[in-house]
């Protein structure tokens, strides 16, 4: 019974470590996006920039997704130690607050930029 506690815990970490992946993977992505410098140039158009603007929200909205499935994931984790759930849930909603901010903070860069 305690290999299978321990395989069933061991499966679950093997998820999360998958759902991290892909969200590193996503911001990645939505960070490439933000510093590409063809993607944005001095003769463009206000509007473009919006669309860059944009473009990085999404990207970041796409990661806040992820993280708070991945939370809702690590929650139902079979044989994890409470205090470690709770801690990595603590530190899954302080990023999320953060990127909460950047989308709220690019939506009026967007509107602006229009």
């Amino acid at each position: 019974m305690a290999a299978e506690s321990k395989n069933t815990f061991l499966d679950s970490l093997v998820k999360i470590g998958h759902g991290l992946q892909e969200i590193f993977g996503i911001f990645g992505n939505a960070i490439e996006d933000a510093f590409v410098l063809t993607a944005v140039k001095s003769g463009d158009k206000r509007s473009k920039v919006g669309e860059h603007f944009d473009k990085i929200k999404k990207g970041l909205e796409g990661t806040n997704e992820k993280l708070k499935e991945l939370s809702g994931e690590i929650s139902e984790a079979k044989n994890a130690n409470g205090s470690s759930i709770e801690a990595v849930n603590i530190a899954i909603s302080s990023v999320s607050d953060v990127f909460e901010q950047l989308i709220t903070a690019l939506i009026k860069l967007a509107e602006t930029a229009k």
